[in-house]
């Protein structure tokens, strides 16, 4: 299986830019056999101190741990595994730097492997396929305005007040605390014959996208050229000139169809 890549990144209207992403070695067709390709973003929570410290060692931390895999570890252990490893890291510089709860950040990883794909994330920054026609998303928001649309869907609380609430895009798990509150998780396998049409991608970025372009508008850039698409993404999205426009960043990764046999 050949995976191709693309990313592109601004820093929008901030003063900083507090998103990180990485991708594994490609070119280490060995580790790529067993492994897979493995493409990660993080966003550092711009209302926590360090921001970009700590998607920076998220990054950093989530890489060189699933580098270790063996082949004799299954992808979902190692995403497992390599995400704890990147919360430890991020904890310890938010205590040594007294900076406890008060340090976090989101993180994504998807990996595309012959055999599937796999992700693990915590936190708002999201993870869709597409075939060009269609736009899927394959995380679900760790945010507060989930606990208020049960409440809604319960009756103990009114659609406004829930769509009124100074909450309601509060994150409820990312990484840096002492425990990784909620841990989203999916994957989807490979058709049987393994052998998919192509133009089919994965997308990967952080909140600065999808809340300044709607997903119709995601999807009507759509080019089968993962960096092409990465690059039209990002300049459409500063195009709009958001006067609030946050650091946005897009992972792109050229796929296989999938089918769906997981996902929680």
């Amino acid at each position: 299986m050949i995976v191709r890549p693309g990313n592109h990144q601004h820093i929008g209207s901030r003063k900083e830019q507090q998103d990180a992403f990485g991708f594994s070695d490609l070119s280490d067709a060995a580790f790529v056999k067993h492994g897979g390709v493995l493409a990660l973003v993080a966003d550092g929570m711009g209302g926590l101190l360090e921001g970009a410290e700590a998607s920076y060692i998220a990054v950093f931390s989530f890489l060189e741990s699933y580098g270790k895999k063996n082949a004799d570890e299954p992808i979902e252990d190692a995403l497992d595994r390599s995400l704890q490893e990147a919360n430890n890291a991020v904890h310890a510089f938010a205590l040594e730097q007294n900076l406890a709860r008060n340090c976090g950040t989101t993180l994504v990883a998807a990996v595309a492997h012959e055999s599937g794909v796999y992700w693990i994330y915590a936190g708002d920054s999201r993870l869709y396929m597409t075939d060009g026609q269609s736009l899927t998303p394959l995380t679900e928001d760790h945010i507060y305005a989930n606990k208020l649309k049960k409440a809604v869907e319960k009756g103990l609380l009114e659609p406004e007040d829930a769509f009124a609430h100074p909450e309601r895009d509060a994150l409820t798990s990312y990484i840096g605390d002492s425990v990784i509150e909620i841990v989203g998780k999916g994957c989807l396998r490979s058709s049987p014959d393994g052998l998919p049409p192509d133009g089919f991608l994965l997308l990967l970025c952080s909140d600065g996208l999808y809340k300044t372009l709607s997903e119709k508008q995601i999807l009507e850039t759509y080019t089968p050229d993962p960096e092409v698409w990465a690059r039209t993404l990002v300049e459409t999205t500063i195009a709009q000139k958001n006067r609030f426009q946050d650091n946005v960043t897009v992972l792109c990764l050229a796929a296989a169809p999938l089918y769906p046999v997981e996902a929680r």
